[in-house]
């Protein structure tokens, strides 16, 4: 899965930015890749890092209250 500059900036403006108390934790890359090739299986397409497969990603590391 290739990371985009486009990519990176969607996760850094979009999903950092607007998560309130969102912070850079280590475990986050390989929490997201692995994230998008469950999403990628479960769809049935080839793996890949779209800003729609990172924000489902993203939404499973938060809780709403």
């Amino acid at each position: 899965m290739d990371l985009t500059e486009d990519t990176l900036v969607f996760i850094l403006n979009e999903l950092y930015a607007n998560q309130r108390d969102a912070e850079f934790h280590a475990f986050h890359p390989r929490f997201l890749i692995d994230q998008c090739k469950a999403i990628s299986a479960f769809e049935g397409v080839s793996p890949r890092l779209t800003p729609d497969f990172l924000a489902r990603a993203w939404g499973n590391l938060f809780v709403e209250d």
